[in-house]
């Protein structure tokens, strides 16, 4: 680690000019690739992917995505002769889409149902014949786009599906606030502005690097929406506490009467080696994911360590190269004046904690205890947690998003439960598997918190698909919960 900070330190213009270069090759990259997060999240092995599996092979059509164009009004109804005539027209420009297989509108037969009861919300199902995953993004902005077109001042028109969530814009506010917590905290650490600023410099540069790799490496594995928000708050989170960790030995270093080279290489020797074996650790833990079999997770862990893996490089080269280049300006004010008056730092421990450990000691009993009551109590609430899929009304972007949008106008008129339907799905082998499905499609409708279950629907074999052509494949769908 000593040869590496040493050889950074001498070359430091070529350094931070190859981290630059690096960062705009990846942002080039990923803005001609782009980004392909998956929206949704199908877990191999369970019941819910086995049922999906049933049915793409049963009826490929029918296991394509499926998106809610969701249409309301102030006053009046749906159904009246103005708003069909702004509506049906998009509903027949949603037909003409690429990889739409069929649209049901809540004015036909078949989509009677899809009218709310006070007849002020109602909604078109749009049926893809491929999984959202397929649809590209400018192929969900196009539906998004074209199902909002008769927007008005009277008609609220909204999308609510897996494709109409890859377009709704990230949120930038946690960043923010850590990125501000994180300067506040520097500030207060070292006193000077140029220091604070220093790790964050540093992690920017590396984090944004990794961000946009992880983009590129979206489109060929599988990651979950909320991969670039998790890698952006962990990665600002290593990256400024192994830079803060780096840039403090060597302050020390400075105060000490070390050169500046002298001390950043001595710090690279003690803190540097530290923070390297932290930050392989830490991306073992992570990758440790890989082993729950879940695509999703395997992809967030990847990206997860390399978001880890850039920012503690970065500490362990680029930021050598920029404390080269502040020099003494490293630290504040007073203690340059301490330096040139010839006063060195030779005790670095502080008279402040060390009175408090002090006293930590001689109350080591009552304050121990008091720790493992307030960790008692922050960690109560674990008991009664339950875990479940969350909808589009847990969206952290809320009102800004289209999806958000269109929860609350299904929610108001037809259910907070409708738009996370059950679905059951079936292999069927004789007409007395029909019968005994039907009944068990009826007995789900009347449990508890159930509002209803549609007929089911049965599907012939494929050909093609099915692992046994002669039997039939049979679904039911719609058993909404409150």
């Amino acid at each position: 680690m000593r040869s590496v900070a040493r050889w950074c330190s001498r070359h430091r213009h070529i350094v931070v000019v190859g981290w630059l270069c690096a960062l705009a090759l990846a942002i080039v990259v990923q803005s001609g690739t782009g980004s392909r997060y998956a929206s949704g999240t199908k877990l191999s092995g369970t019941q819910s992917a086995q049922a999906a599996t049933l049915l793409s092979r049963a009826a490929p059509s029918a296991a394509g995505d499926t998106e809610r164009v969701v249409i309301a009004v102030k006053q009046g109804n749906v159904t009246d002769p103005q708003v069909r005539a702004s509506v049906v027209p998009m509903l027949a420009q949603l037909t003409r889409l690429p990889k739409v297989s069929s649209v049901v509108s809540p004015y036909s037969t078949a989509g009677a149902s899809q009218v709310g009861r006070n007849g002020k919300v109602a909604y078109a199902t749009v049926n893809f014949s491929v999984d959202d995953k397929a649809v590209s993004a400018s192929e969900a902005k196009t539906l998004v786009t074209t199902a909002r077109a008769p927007n008005s001042p009277s008609l609220q028109v909204d999308v609510l599906g897996n494709v109409a969530a890859s377009t709704n814009p990230s949120s930038s506010s946690s960043t923010l606030i850590g990125v501000a917590a994180a300067l506040i905290v520097l500030l207060i650490v070292f006193g000077s502005v140029l220091p604070a600023l220093l790790p964050l410099v540093s992690t920017g540069i590396a984090l944004a690097t990794a961000l946009s790799v992880i983009g590129i490496l979206s489109n060929s594995l599988t990651m979950a929406s909320f991969t670039s928000q998790l890698c952006t708050l962990i990665g600002l989170g290593v990256g400024v506490d192994y830079s803060l960790f780096i840039l403090t030995r060597t302050r020390s270093n400075l105060r000490r009467g070390f050169t500046v080279e002298d001390a950043i290489v001595n710090a690279a020797g003690t803190a540097g080696r530290a923070v390297l074996f932290a930050g392989i650790t830490v991306c073992i833990a992570l990758l440790g994911m890989l082993t729950v079999g879940v695509s999703v997770l395997s992809g967030a862990a990847i990206a997860a360590s390399i978001a880890v893996l850039i920012p503690m490089l970065a500490a362990q080269t680029l930021l050598p190269a920029l404390m080269r280049h502040l020099r003494l300006h490293a630290l504040t004010r007073k203690q340059r004046r301490a330096l040139g008056a010839g006063r060195f730092l030779t005790d670095e421990s502080s008279p402040h904690w060390t009175r408090w450990a002090r006293h930590i000691q001689a109350h080591r009993v009552g304050f121990g205890l008091a720790a493992l009551a307030i960790m008692v109590a922050l960690g109560a609430p674990f008991l009664a947690m339950r875990q479940g899929s969350s909808d589009y009304s847990t969206d952290p972007t809320t009102a800004s998003t289209t999806t958000y949008r269109a929860y609350r106008l299904l929610a108001q008129g037809f259910g907070p439960g409708f738009s996370g339907p059950l679905q059951l799905v079936s292999p069927i082998a004789s007409p007395a598997d029909q019968a005994t499905f039907a009944t068990v499609t009826t007995e789900a409708g009347h449990a508890s918190g159930v509002v209803g279950a549609s007929e089911p629907t049965f599907f012939p074999a494929s050909p093609s698909g099915a692992r046994r052509p002669n039997r039939p494949r049979s679904s039911s769908r719609g058993c909404a919960r409150r």
